[in-house]
Parts: structure tokens; sequence; C-alpha cells
């Protein structure tokens, strides 16, 4: 993926947002109805729904004639709209590990303190962490407790937004002791 401009990605970012709101909009739609809703091409309207189908967002629902009836799940459906001014947290960290290429929770928080009060070093630590189990990060010299963090390298950098953290709904029961269900998680 090459790097766009913040100018591109934050339209891209808002051609996004604006498909999200149209699905959600229309409930159930057709590649024909999502493009007529935004203003894009059908082609477009396509290749946003491919997206959808392949993160588990949006289902096939039918097939009326050649035209397929899809619509988003529920979880996606009910989510809040996708933060376009990129001013989480993970945003912030994520720059910065795109830019120091390898480093320790402690040098990404360095290197946007200026920019950004109020970021810590344990969620730093967490959002490293959780990029090292996705396949994002690399460990190349584990934390020596009181000495030092851990040292990672980016391994996976697929662009200027940032990964972030999404909650699953699970099903719980407490009469077998814990989690009965979990949805099947795109690859």
């Amino acid at each position: 993926m090459t790097n766009a401009s913040p100018h591109t990605t934050k339209y891209a970012l808002e051609r996004q947002n604006a498909a999200l709101i149209a699905a959600r909009k229309l409930n159930e739609f057709t590649a024909r109805q999502l493009a007529d809703q935004t203003g894009t091409g059908i082609a477009t309207a396509r290749r946003r729904i491919n997206i959808w189908r392949d993160a588990g967002e949006c289902e096939l629902l039918r097939t009326e004639g050649k035209a397929q009836v899809f619509r988003l799940t529920e979880e996606v459906a009910t989510s809040p709209a996708p933060d376009l001014n990129r001013n989480s947290p993970e945003a912030a960290f994520w720059t910065a590990m795109r830019i120091l290429r390898r480093f320790d929770p402690t040098d990404v928080i360095a290197s946007i303190s200026a920019a950004r009060a109020g970021l810590e070093l344990h969620d730093a630590r967490a959002y490293c962490q959780l990029l090292m189990r996705a396949g994002y990060l690399r460990c190349i010299a584990p934390a020596k407790p009181g000495k030092r963090e851990a040292c990672y390298q980016l391994v996976k950098n697929t662009g200027p937004m940032a990964p972030h953290p999404r909650r699953l709904r699970v099903l719980i029961d407490p009469n077998e002791g814990g989690v009965a269900w979990v949805p099947k998680v795109p690859a």
C-alpha cells in the first residue's frame, strides 16, 4: 500500500464513512443502491462491499436476479462511525512506530509526548503487545523488569491508518464457568 498524503487519506476516510452511513440507512442493499446513495460508481461500491465481506462486516442475504443483497453485521451496524480526525492514542502510537521502525514503548511515548499530552507508558506497552500478538511487531529484545522495556521491530506496515482493538460480542455462561460461544473472526 502506498502512503497517501494526509488530504487523500482523509478524503478516502470520508468516502468510506459515507458508504458506511449509506449502508446503515438502507439496512439491506445492493451494490447499485450503495453506489446511488454515495454518488460513486458501481465498481467502487462493489469493492467496498468486498472489503466489508472479507473483514466479516457484511453478509450476503440473498440474490435477486443478478443483484446480490447484503446487510451489515449487527456489530458494524450499531458501532460508532470511524474517527475521521484520527486523534486516538492508537493513531499516535502507530505513527511513531512507522517512523521509528525499531523502538520500545518508552521511545514511542517520547516521540509523541510533546504533541500529545496524556498518553501513558502502560497504554503504549499494551498496544505493542497487542500488535505483536497480531503479527505487526516482532520482539527483538525481551524486557528485563526494572532495567529495560522490550524492544520491538515493525514487520507489518499496512499504511497510515492505525490498527485498533475492537471488542467482540461473546456469550458468557456462568453456569459453565466462562465463555460459551465466540463468533468466528475473519483472518
